[in-house]
């Protein structure tokens, strides 16, 4: 069920993670943590600071300079300090996703306090990420407008630095997701283009 709870119940199905996509999914937000505590740790090796003593030894850092050895290094673990948890977001967020075909469109819901409806006038496209992935994950073109939807200034600009305002992941691990596929195109009134990855809305130009 839902989690807003203002939005009619006219559920049709709801589709969600398989088991195997949610132990994948919790393997790779395990995997960034590790990634991000090594940043960390290896950043202090780096510039020979101490956490437990960092104003003054990042003062003497400060004070003596840095090398050219410590600059290149340094640089490269802060990106990924910045985003490892970008990526366990992202994560988190596939772990949690469920989309619920409904009469009035499709309700994309994940971790708490991001649920959007798309109505299906609101969907404009479907295709492939990476026609080359042996697993694969298709995303909808839908109307910018809702995301707005997310009340949290935090989780929308989290959202949208995930996948943009006019994307919604359909994950590879989704159970019975050629049947989900199916209904949004049904449903949506999308055409198949001369690209065989693509769908786009009837009398609209295919995207690439």
């Amino acid at each position: 069920m839902s989690k807003n709870r203002n939005i009619p119940n006219v559920v049709v199905k709801t589709y969600r993670l398989s088991t195997t996509g949610r132990r994948i999914a919790l393997l790779l937000a395990l995997g960034g943590g590790v990634v991000w505590l090594f940043a960390v740790w290896k950043l202090a090796d780096v510039l020979g600071i101490s956490y437990l003593h960092l104003p003054s030894t990042l003062q003497a850092v400060v004070e003596g300079g840095l090398t050219a050895s410590q600059i290149v290094p340094a640089v490269l673990l802060l990106v990924l300090i910045i985003a490892a948890p970008l990526l366990v977001w992202n994560v988190v967020e596939e772990w949690s996703t469920s989309y619920t075909v409904r009469d009035d469109g499709l309700l994309y819901d994940t971790v708490q306090g991001i649920s959007v409806l798309y109505p299906w006038h609101a969907i404009k496209g479907l295709r492939r990420v990476d026609p080359e992935a042996d697993e694969p994950v298709h995303e909808l073109i839908v109307d910018q407008a809702g995301i707005c939807q997310i009340n949290s200034r935090v989780l929308r600009w989290l959202h949208r630095q995930a996948f943009g305002r006019s994307r919604v992941p359909i994950y590879a691990h989704v159970v019975d997701r050629d049947q989900l596929l199916d209904e949004i195109v049904a449903r949506a009134g999308l055409a198949f283009s001369a690209q065989p990855v693509t769908f786009s809305a009837q009398g609209e130009r295919p995207s690439a």
